[in-house]
């Protein structure tokens, strides 16, 4: 990851979906917790106050954080929308849990992104090198995938609601 000295604008994409992840808090802001998909694709990471965009092509993701708990967000995007994923930090038995929210219109914090996004440090991904970690730890991180899938069919209703970005949270014009 590669953290810019002023942010880039995020563009929108006609032929892919940006998805944005954001980790609005300071608490335990030096562990990084890495996000992949369900195929084990690095996407990036993330630590107290930063966020990174990722162009995807159009589909259903489940994305899921490399962290104690292992929490899984499922996310159907469109080509040309920016979509937003709260990474939330809480205490965990033995190191700090991500939980993966989406951050949509109708989402609890939604009117609480801009203000996230300018106290944040931007990064980009060196998504090949971020893969190359990823293969070394080969079959540790096929569990983490696996575990994250079961997650995600574990969730009852209320928490799939809040770990789920629809094609209606998308947006044409990124958040400034």
């Amino acid at each position: 990851m590669t953290t810019l000295p002023a942010p880039q604008s995020i563009v929108v994409d006609p032929a892919a979906a940006t998805v944005v992840f954001l980790r609005p808090s300071g608490y335990a802001g030096s562990v990084k917790h890495i996000i992949m998909d369900q195929n084990g694709r690095f996407l990036g990471e993330n630590w107290g106050w930063t966020y990174f965009a990722v162009k995807m092509p159009p589909g259903q993701y489940t994305f899921v954080a490399w962290s104690e708990g292992t929490p899984a967000l499922q996310a159907v995007v469109e080509a040309g929308k920016v979509y937003y994923v709260e990474v939330s930090i809480v205490m965990g038995g033995w190191s700090p849990r991500s939980r993966l929210f989406a951050l949509g219109p109708r989402a609890e914090h939604w009117n609480e992104l801009p203000a996230w996004l300018a106290r944040s440090e931007m990064l980009v991904p060196n998504e090949a090198s971020g893969q190359a970690e990823l293969a070394e730890r080969g079959a540790e991180t096929n569990v983490v995938v696996a575990k994250g899938l079961r997650n995600w069919a574990n969730y009852d209703a209320e928490a799939r609601d809040k770990r789920s970005l629809t094609p209606a949270d998308g947006l044409s014009v990124p958040v400034r």
